[in-house]
């Protein structure tokens, strides 16, 4: 079968050959280390109405720096190519389908190809892709991949893969995998049924996930897993129905997560779970069915920094099983119930330089034997106590906080709990500045400045051994301290008017 160039193909196929060459040309630019001149040398080979009648011919006569030219029809094969070529549809990507079913439609082989304007249908089985990339670092632009089993990457292939979309398909959208890297960008990724729209797995696999759409998977938008990292910045990731938008698991996890928008799920924006860290900072994440992000788990402790959490059901961020990890300089608003929850024995976190504010529940609940330090945070506005401390071997320190304008008081602490509160501005609120409550509940309370209550500045129930020292508290409505008959505790030295 003979071999067609541009400057045969011209008199018959130029508006064909001028789609080719400027599909090859702008895909050439913009990639690093090849010459311009590759694609203006190499030869055109023609699929369909051409030279060759399938796309397997033609690639498999391909030389580094040749275009396969895919002419309008439905190509039932499966196409592996092992070299530096361009292989492109010729027009709207519709029109231009490669089918397979039983394995992948396209197998990228440790190669630098090129790959455009295809709709590519079917694939292997779970797990083996309609595009499969071993190695290399091969370009895919423009491509359909509908209602297929996704795109795999393995190995140590950095691929760049943009402008695709990757939906309606049997399992899971994108598998980086294996220690690949490569980049993924300006992808419109969604409604798959099974799994998630993009799974990253395994140690040192860190690819960069870029300004994609990812929506509407019925279990999870991203999953990260198996010690993966890399960088998932500016994509829009929401309306994931059947639980989370990004998920993070597993001991090493540690991606970079900044920038993104993350809405609309039915479970959490972000999960992170399993000793996993990371750092997710700058995002928006609102209007979740339940919470916006969800830490849990002995050894999690990722870097929750910057970010906008806000009209979520169940709240903002929700920590507990034993997880730590830094909360700071987040804006945490308009939650229909609590702003931050900390829950669970050995549950530790650093919680520093936030603001909590405009929830329907209380800013900051602390309970069931967790610890913590929570300071430098500004806490107010909510529609319930401020700060709620509750629970037996529940021992935070709560630290030089702005408490205030809260419609249900200040900090409530009872049921057993103890811990620290030193240092902190409370004031403006609309019942107590402080309420101890419950039986051996014995905190310390120290050196806070207690004022403009309309309420007592401190309320001190039966059964508390408290000590109350070094405080300013003036000009609360209801008076300084009131202590109830059967309260054991220490106060001195505290101003009062």
């Amino acid at each position: 079968m003979s071999e067609e160039s541009p400057r045969s193909l011209a008199p018959q196929g130029a508006r064909t050959l001028s789609v080719a060459s400027r599909l090859a040309e702008r895909t050439l630019a913009e990639r690093p280390g090849r010459a311009n001149s590759q694609a203006q040398t190499g030869r055109t080979l023609v699929v369909g109405r051409g030279a060759y009648a399938t796309i397997g011919e033609a690639v498999a006569v391909a030389q580094d720096g040749d275009s396969v030219l895919v002419r309008p029809g439905t190509y039932r094969e499966s196409v592996t190519v092992s070299r530096a070529i361009w292989l492109v549809g010729d027009g709207d990507r519709a029109s231009v389908v490669i089918e397979y079913d039983g394995a992948p439609c396209l197998i990228l082989e440790r190669s630098s190809a090129s790959v455009a304007q295809l709709t590519i249908r079917g694939g292997g089985p779970e797990g083996s892709g309609a595009v499969a990339i071993h190695g290399g670092s091969p370009s895919l632009d423009g491509l359909d991949l509908a209602e297929s089993t996704g795109l795999v990457v393995d190995g140590s292939a950095a691929p760049r893969i943009r402008r695709c979309s990757i939906h309606d398909g049997r399992g899971t959208g994108i598998r980086a995998l294996d220690g690949s890297t490569g980049t993924y960008e300006d992808n419109d990724i969604h409604s798959f049924a099974g799994l998630v729209g993009i799974c990253i797995s395994g140690s040192r696999t860190a690819p960069l996930i870029q300004a994609n759409r990812i929506r509407d998977c019925q279990l999870t938008g991203i999953l990260i897993e198996n010690g993966a990292v890399g960088v998932l910045e500016g994509n829009d990731i929401y309306g994931n129905t059947g639980f989370i938008g990004i998920w993070i698991t597993g001991v090493r996890t540690a991606p970079l997560i900044r920038a993104n928008r993350i809405h609309d799920c039915q479970e959490a924006s972000i999960v992170v779970k399993d000793g996993a860290a990371g750092v997710i900072e700058d995002n928006d994440v609102y209007g979740n069915a339940k919470v916006g992000i969800s830490i849990s788990d002995a050894g999690t402790a990722p870097l929750i920094r910057a970010n906008r959490i806000h009209d979520c059901q169940a709240g903002g961020i929700g920590i507990g099983g034993g997880a730590a990890g830094v909360i700071e300089d987040n804006d945490i608003y308009d939650n229909a119930q609590i702003g931050i929850g900390v829950s669970g024995a050995r549950t530790a976190p650093l919680i520093r330089k936030n603001r909590i504010h405009g929830g329907q529940g209380a800013g900051l609940v602390v309970n069931r034997g967790c610890h913590g330090t929570i300071e430098e945070n500004d806490i107010y506005d909510n529609a319930q106590i401020e700060i709620f401390v509750a629970g037996a071997r529940t021992a935070p320190l709560i630290r030089a906080n702005r408490i205030h304008d809260g419609q249900g008081g200040g900090i409530w602490i009872g049921h057993g709990a103890a811990g620290v509160l030193e240092d902190n501005d409370i004031y403006d609120n609309a019942a107590c500045g402080i309420v101890v409550s419950g039986a051996r509940t014995a905190p310390l309370i120290r050196g806070n400045r207690i004022h403009d209550c309309r309420g007592t500045g401190i309320w001190v129930d039966p059964g508390v051994i408290a000590t109350i020292t070094n405080n300013q508290i003036l000009g609360n409505t209801e008076g300084a301290i009131h202590v109830e008959s059967g309260a054991t505790s220490a106060i001195a030295r505290n101003s009062t008017d």
